[in-house]
């Protein structure tokens, strides 16, 4: 029965991102389906209508294996190598300043949240 409960769970999350997709299409949106479809999941967990716990186990089995959803990616780069080799610097020069922008944001949103867990 449990096998049952994480395949429609995962099934769940795969239908709001192939929602999500189906949107980004059909309003034209410059953002990625699978984004539109993590942002409505979001929405739903905010407005109460889908608990944590009703996407718990497919989550965490998501998140366990998610390392193997950059395999592609990296063989992607390996195979188009000279195109990284050829602008080397502007590459190197987004990931540094996109990084940094991350680790600050980070920080920052978890001095913000620690400050308001504080004060409560």
């Amino acid at each position: 029965m449990k096998i049952i409960k994480v395949i429609l769970q995962i099934g769940f999350i795969t239908a709001l991102s192939l929602l999500g997709q189906w949107l980004a299409a059909v309003l034209n949106l410059p953002l990625p389906g699978n984004l539109i479809g993590m942002f409505l999941l979001l929405l739903l967990l905010f407005t109460g209508v889908v608990k944590e716990s009703h996407i718990k186990e497919g989550s965490d089995l998501l998140l366990k294996y998610m390392s193997l959803f950059f395999i592609p990616a990296g063989v992607g780069l390996l195979a188009h190598l000279e195109l990284i080799q050829s602008a080397w610097l502007p590459w190197l020069v987004t990931i540094v300043i996109t990084t940094i922008v991350v680790l600050m944001t980070t920080a920052k949103l978890v001095e913000f949240l620690i400050s308001k867990e504080v004060s409560k």
